[in-house]
């Protein structure tokens, strides 16, 4: 019977899909009706350890996903280093680490959207290797103003449209209200 059914069987020929407005609005849509169950699970959870960290790990993929898709892909990231050459090695990078974005999420701190959209910033390797070597892989001094982390490595910050920002006093209310992302 299951040689049968194997025999008979015809991959499909997925389409694929340009990314649009569409696209993006569906990844958006889906990440976010997932995100909404998975904290709603996670908050129904009692005594199990192992599944808050699955459903955390789900989250993360979520989150994760449309950071990828939606930022990444799309805009590049939310702010850039000023000084990046098209040709320089760089890397996308979660201002405020995204385990932190998670974890502000779970405990009622932000929202969803707020959660989907934390400050990102495109970095010269070299900076954010620098930021690794410094603790800040996956920390931040201060979530509220969280350029903090990036205090000692001296460059200037540029939104994604070439805003110049002045990361002495940008903090995540200014992030949140300039990219017009509600609670």
């Amino acid at each position: 019977m299951l040689k049968e059914a194997i025999e008979n069987f015809r991959q499909p020929v997925y389409t694929k899909t340009a990314r649009s407005t569409d696209t993006y609005a569906s990844i958006n849509n889906r990440c976010a009706t997932q995100i909404s169950r998975l904290v709603e699970e996670y908050n129904s959870v009692k005594n199990d350890q192992q599944l808050l960290r699955e459903i955390r790990n789900e989250i993360d993929y979520q989150l994760r996903r449309y950071h990828n898709y939606c930022i990444k892909d799309r805009i590049g990231g939310h702010y850039r280093q000023k000084d990046l050459k098209h040709d320089d090695p760089k890397d996308f990078e979660h201002v405020l680490p995204a385990a932190i974005v998670r974890d502000l999420l779970l405990f009622g701190r932000i929202s969803i959207e707020q959660a989907m959209n934390p400050p990102t910033c495109v970095l010269h390797r070299e900076q954010h290797v620098a930021l690794a070597a410094a603790g800040f892989a996956s920390k931040t001094p201060d979530i509220w103003n969280f350029w903090q982390r990036y205090a000692d490595l001296n460059i200037v910050i540029v939104t994604h449209d070439n805003q110049e920002i002045d990361t002495n006093s940008w903090n995540l209310g200014d992030h949140y209200r300039h990219f017009n992302i509600d609670a």
